[in-house]
């Protein structure tokens, strides 16, 4: 397992997402070379977990830290794993495949950790839903 990328991000500036996507991409790049379609997945991977961490998680608020972890678990596997300072949510259902916005009620909370869990080989939550770890395999 190697470290490729650790931060922490204090606050909610929307620039603040644009600016680790782009240092996060650079990191894994330096790891194994990515296509176009690879590049666009887990950018969309790392902006999606990101914003939910400080919009959902640490309620926009200049004070909260999330933290940001990225690791080469093998030659082709990366893992990302997003800490914020909120109190999670109830997570089972997401889990279990049910997000909110396949509801009657046409909500459009849970369509991102949708596509994530999509696009990702593994989706795991912990610390009652502040914190979240995706797999992602390139092609070889």
């Amino acid at each position: 397992m190697e470290l490729l990328y650790k931060k922490e991000i204090v606050g909610a500036k929307p620039q603040i997402v644009r600016e680790i996507t782009g240092e996060i991409i650079s990191s894994i790049e330096t790891w194994h070379s990515l296509n176009e379609e690879e590049k666009y997945e887990f950018r969309l991977i790392i902006n999606e977990l990101i914003i939910n961490g400080i919009v959902h998680g640490n309620k926009c608020f200049c004070d909260k830290v999330l933290k940001v972890t990225i690791y080469a678990l093998d030659n082709d596997t990366i893992s990302i794993s997003i800490q914020d300072e909120g109190l999670g949510f109830n997570y089972k259902k997401i889990e279990e495949g049910c997000f909110p916005c396949d509801s009657t009620e046409f909500l459009e909370r849970g369509r991102g950790l949708k596509i994530v869990q999509h696009i990702c080989d593994d989706i795991e939550f912990g610390r009652n839903g502040s914190w979240v770890n995706v797999k992602k395999s390139v092609r070889i």
